[in-house]
């Protein structure tokens, strides 16, 4: 069994409350997005509820990427993961090979273009993330655009 002990550079993120006093969140974009990756996390069965959130990227109204520390419903499961939420595909991530939420965005971006390449190549998705968006060339297509625009990268 792996070790849960959790490695995050902590100067890279802000507690959501400590990020609220010293930046306009209290636009309409921010908190659709905030309290959307609450909600989509507080969904995942293994998820017993939420301990802390704290604040990695945001992309305008567009997306962020936030770092949740949650209760899980049992043991052995990682207390800490990345949360991509916005007008992109929801995902979480775990922190084993994204340890700040610029490679946490990396890994994001890799894996989404795998299920793009994967959905292109009309290969098997079992071994791609899984992502709830049209499984077609058209739909892939879409997807790498909205990917670009969002994270200009």
């Amino acid at each position: 069994m792996r070790s849960l002990a959790v490695q995050f550079d902590r100067s890279k993120v802000k507690n959501i409350n400590e990020y609220a006093a010293v930046a306009d969140v209290g636009t309409p974009g921010f908190l659709k997005l905030s309290h959307g990756a609450r909600e989509y996390v507080c969904s995942l069965a293994w998820v017993k509820r939420v301990q802390q959130i704290f604040v990695g990227r945001v992309f305008g109204d567009r997306a962020a990427v936030f770092l949740y520390e949650t209760v899980p419903v049992k043991r052995g499961v990682d207390r800490f993961h990345w949360i991509v939420w916005g007008d992109v595909p929801a995902a979480y991530l775990v922190l084993d090979d994204a340890p700040d939420p610029d490679s946490a965005v990396d890994a994001y971006l890799y894996e989404v273009r795998n299920w793009i390449a994967a959905v292109r190549g009309q290969e098997s998705l079992p071994d791609v993330m899984p992502i709830d968006w049209a499984k077609t060339r058209e739909g892939a297509d879409q997807l790498e655009q909205l990917i670009e625009e969002v994270f200009g990268r």
